[in-house]
């Protein structure tokens, strides 16, 4: 396991909690949700969705977004720590994806591919 720079938005909602004194039922009740909806979340077992950043955000008076930013930075930074890139290389500049079935357009001809891959233009 690695020391993440970036923790869990659970223990972010639990250290907020603990805080303020409130207890994690009173805090599901107050969300709307069961106990369920939130303790996974805090015991670092379940993610934040944007349904519950929603309602956590409303309760503190902040947006959903800073709710699922904490999530999307501890993601990463659990993906930096445990994906091998190493083996990947860097496209070249002049790479460009290949050409989808049907009503692809090539950039440097400007025609338009039906799908039977007849030009039309």
């Amino acid at each position: 396991m690695h020391d993440a720079k970036f923790i869990h938005p659970g223990e972010h909602l639990e250290l907020f909690l603990d805080e303020l004194g409130i207890p994690h039922a009173q805090f599901a009740e107050a969300l709307g949700v069961t106990t369920y909806g939130v303790s996974p979340i805090m015991n670092r077992r379940a993610p934040v969705t944007a349904k519950i950043a929603t309602r956590i955000a409303k309760a503190f008076g902040q947006s959903a977004e800073f709710w699922m930013r904490l999530r999307q930075m501890h993601d990463i930074e659990g993906a930096r720590a445990t994906v091998d890139v190493s083996a990947i290389e860097p496209l070249p500049d002049d790479w460009e994806p290949p050409l989808k079935s049907e009503g692809a357009r090539r950039r440097d001809t400007g025609q338009t591919f039906a799908t039977v891959g007849t030009p039309t233009t």
